[in-house]
């Protein structure tokens, strides 16, 4: 991308912006059951097992809602599919906010993640094609980092407004901020779609998804996004859980929360940075062994302090492999199609997420200790770190970050 004019970057810095608040809406969703959590199981008397499923709720909409949002938007434009994302999930939040039982919570969950579901993979593809693929893996996930930050944001909220507006309050809060986001995103946000001739209708999903040599790669992708998913997602939403039912004081759970989060914020930075330099295979193995150690290390913390400081540290590495391996699924498909490509990834990868928390919420109802369920995550960082590699060959070259257009083009051939 060229930024040589005043107006060019203001443009690209507000689109990023944009972007970015975007992600913190999906944060705030994806982290804000898990900030409550505790506040839930006496009101609606839900059991370990049922929480595991309120945890997992909105995951199954995200992914129903990023296969949609992605493909839509390839042919009709990714601002009207964001605007429209954030604009119902602040309709559905408010909703959430004012259940009264399981099943009802369940269901408003479950509308809440296929409403914004198809923002995240349109805002990912839109700040990628507007920036030098030499380091477009930093921007992006500095874009994404507002995943994390919505996370954090869900923790202050929590411990900010539970106490004078209980865990209503919470959710009405995040509905308002969705409609704010959505009304910015309507004001600044410039159009994008593929011209008429290169939109993706001509070859369908599955040509987009498989064709031209790129189906070993997109079935490699999905591991890798339903694996790291279902890591991400068991953690932010057990882990304020299980820091308050190991003792550790009533402040536990917020603590625990935003000790993650900043642990994720600092880590996503990182290595997306780090990636534009080493390159995505030496980086993203990295990443994923860190994770693997940073398991057997998280069970080590019995106190409050340690709790958090390995909270915050194994985000580092969870988060920071994960964004940074979606900021660069774009490189893997056509530009006419991205949108469907990185679509397609986000909804495998909340298949983990859905089954993560679920399967770890009755881990925990057999009996096990939440040390013991997180020490069994360790072999999951190894075989990402595996796939990584298997990836990397499988693409063609697409992912490197010094690509020409000429090595693109020859992986599409």
């Amino acid at each position: 991308m060229t930024v040589a004019g005043g107006g060019q970057r203001s443009t690209f810095a507000l689109t990023v912006l944009l972007c970015f608040l975007v992600a913190v809406v999906e944060g705030y969703d994806l982290q804000v059951l898990s900030a409550i959590g505790p506040l839930l199981r006496g009101p609606l008397h839900l059991n370990p097992e049922q929480l595991g499923f309120i945890f997992s709720s909105s995951l199954i909409g995200l992914g129903i809602g990023a296969t949609v949002g992605g493909y839509i938007a390839d042919r009709f434009g990714r601002k009207r599919v964001i605007v429209l994302s954030a604009l119902a999930m602040g309709v559905f939040t408010f909703l959430s906010a004012a259940v009264v039982n399981y099943p009802t919570l369940f269901l408003t969950r479950v509308l809440t993640g296929l409403a914004i579901g198809g923002a995240m993979p349109n805002a990912i593809v839109m700040v990628e094609s507007l920036t030098d693929r030499r380091r477009s893996a930093g921007v992006v996930t500095l874009m994404m980092c507002g995943i994390p930050a919505g996370g954090i944001l869900a923790a202050l909220a929590s411990h900010g407004f539970a106490g004078a507006l209980g865990w209503r309050g919470v959710l009405a809060f995040g509905g308002a901020f969705s409609l704010l986001v959505a009304i910015a995103a309507q004001w600044g946000l410039a159009d994008q779609r593929a011209p008429p001739g290169r939109r993706p209708s001509q070859h369908g999903l599955g040509g987009v998804l498989f064709g031209k040599g790129r189906a070993l790669a997109t079935a490699l992708l999905w591991v890798l996004s339903a694996l790291s998913l279902a890591v991400v997602a068991s953690l932010a939403t057990w882990l304020p859980t299980l820091a308050v039912d190991k003792g550790l004081g009533a402040g536990a759970g917020f603590s625990t929360l935003l000790a993650y989060n900043i642990g994720g914020v600092c880590g996503v930075v990182f290595v997306g940075r780090l990636c534009d330099r080493l390159g995505p295979r030496n980086t993203l193995i990295l990443a994923y062994l860190g994770e693997a150690v940073l398991f057997v290390l998280f069970t080590k913390g019995s106190t409050a302090s340690t709790f958090m400081l390995f909270a915050a540290l194994v985000n580092f590495f969870v988060a920071g492999s994960h964004y940074t391996l979606y900021g660069l699924s774009p490189r893997l498909y056509p530009a006419a199609g991205a949108g469907a490509g990185v679509g397609a990834a986000l909804a495998i990868g909340r298949v983990g997420s859905v089954l993560g928390p679920a399967a770890f919420g009755m881990l925990l109802n057999a009996g096990n200790t939440g040390g013991q369920v997180i020490l069994g995550l360790t072999p999951v960082g190894l075989v990402c770190a595996l796939c990584v590699l298997a990836l990397v060959v499988a693409s063609r070259g697409r992912l490197d970050r010094n690509a020409s257009l000429d090595v693109v083009a020859a992986a599409d051939r």
